[in-house]
């Protein structure tokens, strides 16, 4: 056997091998519900804005445009929360989530429509295509994770 065909062999015996060590020491990607999601700031209407997405462990989710910034993430943090009955704060759109492996698909509603976003999680991010069914609007994101910067607790 020539030494070419010795090496293929031995490549071809160990390719196995491999891929079993990387799926085993691979880190799965979960979505984390101890805190929230933010997107990077888009300017429309003359001032900037982030997506904040905060998801539960029963699969639901609550998402809102709101200001950017440490100082905006903190004001959040006090009141961006379901009530005791599960319902999102007044202007916060809400839905359930379907997630397959690392996919997630959800759809956000609120009174005026909804926006179906699709995408993959990562371990500290989401990266989400979105569609707006109420203007036709197409957009892809990517939102870095914050946890709680403190307990969290609705405000008063």
């Amino acid at each position: 056997m020539s030494a070419r065909n010795r090496f293929l062999l031995k490549l071809v015996l160990l390719l196995p091998c491999l891929s079993l060590h990387q799926g085993a020491f691979a880190a799965k990607a979960t979505l984390q519900t101890k805190g929230f999601y933010v997107s990077r700031p888009v300017f429309s209407e003359g001032s900037y804005s982030c997506e904040y997405l905060r998801f539960y462990p029963d699969g639901s989710v609550i998402n809102v445009s709101s200001e950017c910034g440490a100082q905006a993430r903190r004001a959040i943090n006090r009141w961006f929360h379901r009530d005791q009955f599960g319902k999102p704060p007044q202007y916060v759109s809400s839905g359930q989530t379907d997630i397959s492996g690392n996919h997630l698909n959800f759809n956000s509603r609120l009174d005026d429509g909804e926006v179906v976003f699709w995408g993959k999680i990562h371990p500290r991010s989401l990266r989400l295509h979105s569609l707006s069914r109420i203007t036709g609007y197409r957009d892809f994101q990517v939102y870095r994770f914050y946890p709680f910067a403190e307990p969290a607790v609705p405000a008063e």
